[in-house]
C-alpha cells in the first residue's frame, strides 16, 4: 500500500511538542481567610498572593486585558491588575458573590443572591441590574450560543437575553453544581447524588437524562471530548464519558470533600478540596500536589488567550517551537530511529515498537484516543534544519498571502507538497483575518495583525463596545471617544424612552386624566383610556345610555319619593290640627257640664226643719 500522506501529516502534526511559558502554567485559588494565592503548577511553586477582601473567595474570573476578577462572600468584587499584581479597581454587589462570568470583549457579569449585574470592561462601571431574577439565591451563571443561563439552589434553570428573561425550567433537585457539556448541554449537580442534562431549544430546555450517585454532587468539570469530572462530598473523584454513557474511572481522591474541578487544555485537570490540598491529575495519577492548610474556595487557570486579548493578537503564553520540520522519503526504517528530538518531552512522545501501532505518550489517550496503523507503509520521517527548505516555504506563503486571487490548483505539484507538508497553522490566514485584519507569517507560525478595534487569533472579535448591543428598546448605539477611551452612546426614542442604556421607558400617561371617568394605559406608545363602566368615548367624556336611563329613573323616583314623603306630612298636619280642634271642643263641653251640675245641686238642696 503507497504511503498514506494523509495520516502522516496527521501523525506528523499531533508529534510537534510546544514549549510553553510561565504564563501558561499559572492556576489561582481563593482561601477561607480571603486572599488568592497564584501558583505555578508545571515548577510547583506559589509565585505571589493577592491580598484585598476581608471575606472568603467565593469567585474568580479571567478578563480581558490581564485582569481577573475576584468576588468575596461580603459582595466585593476586586478588579486585579495581574501584570501589576495590583488592585486596579473595586466594585460591590450586594452580598455573597457567587459567580462570575465573562460575556463577550466588553461585557462580563456577576451573581450574588438573587440578583444579576453586568458591567462594562471598558470602564467596570454596572451597564444594567437584573433584580429579583430568581427567587432563592443563585448559585451559577454559564454563557453560550450568545445567551445567559443562571441556576439558583432551588433548581430554577433560567435564560437570559438582552438583559430580558427568555424561559425557565425547574430542575426539581437542590442544585449545588452547574456546568456545559459538549458546548451545549447543560450538567446540574444536585444534593441528592442526581445530576441532569438539559438541551436548549428556541423557546425551552429539554431534559435528556439523569445520573444516580449515591452521594451529594458538589462539582462538575468539562474536560472536552465528552468527557467530564465529577467531585463528590465524601472526597471521591468519577471521571464519566457523556457521549458513551458510561464512568471511565472512580477514586479516592481527596479526605474531604471535593469542592472544585479546573481544567486544562493537554496538561490533565485540577481538584480542590476542603482539606485543604490542590491535586493535579493526569491519566488518573496525581503528578502535582500543593497543602495550603486552609479551606480552598475556589480555583481558576489564567488563560493567556483570555487575559491578553486586548492586545493585536492573542500573544499571551507565547508557544515556541524548538525545531522546523519537513517530511522526506529518503530513508527506510519500520522502527523510527533516525527521529530525533531537542526537547525532553518530545523524545517520549513517540515509543519505537515492534507492534503495527504508535501512540503518543504526551497526550491523554483517554481524552484523546491517538492510535495510527504504521505497517502499511515503511517510510521513515526524518526531522531536519533545512534553512534552504524554509527558505522556499517562505516564498511560497508569501506568495499564496499576497495573490488577491488564489486557486489551489495553480501551485504545482512540488510546492504543493511544500505547502501541506509545512508544520504551521494556515487556518487563521485561510480564514482572511475575518475581513478585520492583515495576514503575516512569523517564525512560528501564521497570524493575522488586526484592525483597530479587533481581536482574536482570526480577528473575529470586536471590542467596540456597540458589538454587545447596550441599547435596549430600538436605540441606536455609537461608538464614542470620552477622555481617549472607546465607549457608547445610546440615541433613544425620545418620545418613548430615556437613560443610559434606553431602558427607562417614559411614563405617556402623565398629563392624560381620562376625565376622570377611565384609567390611562400605554397600547403601541400611544395614550389610551380605559374607561369605567357607563363611560365611554375616547377620553371617557360620553355617557351610556345605559347610564342614562338610570339617571332618570332615579331622578323620577326621587320626585315620587318626594310627593309620597310631602303627602305624608301633610297628613300628619291635618291630623294634628283635628286632634287639637277636638281637644277644645270637648274641654269647653266639659267645663259646661260641670258648671250646671253646681247649679243643679245648688237648687235640691234641702234643709230640715224640725
Amino acid at each position: 500500500m503507497e504511503l498514506n500522506f494523509k495520516n502522516l501529516l496527521f501523525a506528523f502534526t499531533f508529534s510537534c511538542i510546544y514549549e510553553i511559558v510561565t504564563s501558561q502554567t499559572t492556576i489561582v485559588f481563593g482561601l477561607e481567610n480571603g486572599t488568592i494565592i497564584v501558583w505555578d503548577f508545571e515548577i510547583n511553586s506559589i509565585l505571589y498572593t493577592l491580598s484585598g477582601h476581608n471575606s472568603e473567595i467565593r469567585s474568580l474570573e479571567n478578563l480581558p486585558g490581564n485582569y481577573l476578577a475576584s468576588g468575596d462572600k461580603n459582595g466585593q468584587i476586586i478588579i486585579w491588575n495581574i501584570s501589576e499584581k495590583s488592585n486596579h479597581r473595586q466594585l460591590f454587589h450586594d452580598k455573597d458573590v457567587a459567580s462570575i462570568i465573562l460575556i463577550n470583549k466588553s461585557t462580563f457579569a456577576s451573581a450574588s443572591s438573587n440578583s444579576i449585574k453586568f458591567w462594562s470592561l471598558e470602564s467596570f462601571t454596572n451597564i444594567f441590574t437584573i433584580n429579583d431574577s430568581h427567587s432563592s439565591e443563585i448559585i451559577g451563571l454559564k454563557y453560550f450560543s450568545n445567551s445567559l443561563f443562571s441556576i439558583s439552589s432551588d433548581g430554577i434553570l433560567k435564560s437570559w437575553e438582552n438583559y430580558t428573561e427568555k424561559f425557565q425550567f425547574n430542575t426539581s433537585c437542590e442544585v449545588l453544581s452547574f456546568e456545559i457539556i459538549l458546548n451545549e448541554i447543560l450538567a446540574c449537580g444536585c444534593s441528592d447524588g442526581h445530576i441532569k442534562f438539559y438541551s436548549v431549544e428556541s423557546n425551552s430546555f429539554n431534559f435528556i437524562k439523569s445520573l444516580q450517585r449515591n452521594i451529594t454532587v458538589l462539582c462538575l468539570r468539562d474536560l472536552k471530548a465528552g468527557l467530564f469530572a465529577i467531585g463528590m462530598s465524601d472526597g471521591y473523584l468519577e471521571l464519566f464519558n457523556y457521549n458513551r454513557n458510561m464512568s471511565i474511572v472512580s477514586y479516592q481522591g481527596h479526605n474531604k470533600s471535593v469542592n472544585m474541578l479546573e481544567y486544562i487544555e493537554n496538561r490533565g485537570f485540577l481538584s480542590g478540596s476542603n482539606d485543604g490540598t490542590i491535586k493535579m491529575w493526569y491519566n488518573m495519577t496525581m503528578i502535582k500536589y500543593l497543602n495550603i492548610g486552609l479551606k480552598i474556595m475556589c480555583l481558576k487557570y489564567l488563560d493567556p488567550l483570555i487575559l491578553t486579548a486586548r492586545t493585536d493578537m492573542f500573544s499571551g503564553g507565547k508557544i515556541t517551537r524548538n525545531t522546523s520540520f519537513s517530511i522526506t522519503t529518503q530513508s527506510f526504517n519500520s522502527t523510527f530511529k533516525q527521529i530525533k528530538y531537542t526537547t525532553k518531552n518530545l523524545a517520549e512522545t513517540f515509543q519505537a515498537t515492534n507492534t503495527n501501532y504508535f501512540v503518543t505518550k504526551y497526550l491523554n489517550p483517554t481524552l484523546i484516543p491517538f492510535v495510527i496503523p504504521t505497517s502499511s507503509y515503511s517510510h521513515d520521517i526524518t526531522l531536519k534544519n533545512d534553512d534552504q527548505e524554509n527558505n522556499n516555504l517562505n516564498d511560497l506563503l508569501n506568495d499564496l498571502f499576497n495573490a488577491k486571487d488564489f486557486q489551489l490548483n495553480s501551485i504545482n505539484l512540488i510546492d504543493l507538497n511544500i505547502l501541506l507538508s509545512n508544520p504551521y497553522d494556515l487556518t487563521d490566514c485561510l480564514s482572511n483575518c475575518s475581513n478585520q485584519g492583515m495576514c503575516y507569517f512569523d517564525i512560528e507560525k501564521f497570524k493575522c495583525i488586526c484592525n483597530e478595534n479587533y481581536y482574536g487569533s482570526s480577528c473575529n472579535l470586536d471590542l467596540r463596545p456597540c458589538s454587545s448591543n447596550p441599547c435596549l428598546n430600538n436605540g441606536t448605539c455609537s461608538n464614542v471617544k470620552v477622555n481617549e477611551n472607546l465607549n457608547y452612546k445610546c440615541q433613544c426614542i425620545e418620545e418613548y424612552y430615556s437613560g443610559n442604556n434606553c431602558e427607562i421607558k417614559k411614563d405617556i400617561c402623565l398629563n392624560e386624566t381620562c376625565s376622570n371617568n377611565g384609567q390611562c394605559y400605554d397600547l403601541n406608545h400611544m395614550p389610551k383610556c380605559k374607561c369605567f363602566n357607563m363611560f365611554s368615548g375616547e377620553k371617557c367624556e360620553m355617557e351610556t345610555n345605559y347610564f342614562t336611563i338610570i339617571k332618570n329613573v332615579n331622578k323620577t323616583t326621587t320626585i315620587i319619593a318626594c310627593l309620597i314623603i310631602s303627602s305624608l306630612f301633610a297628613l300628619c298636619l291635618m291630623l294634628d290640627i283635628f286632634s287639637v280642634c277636638c281637644n277644645a271642643k270637648n274641654s269647653k263641653h266639659k267645663k259646661q257640664s260641670e258648671k250646671y251640675k253646681i247649679q243643679t245641686n245648688e237648687r235640691i238642696k234641702l234643709v230640715y226643719m224640725n
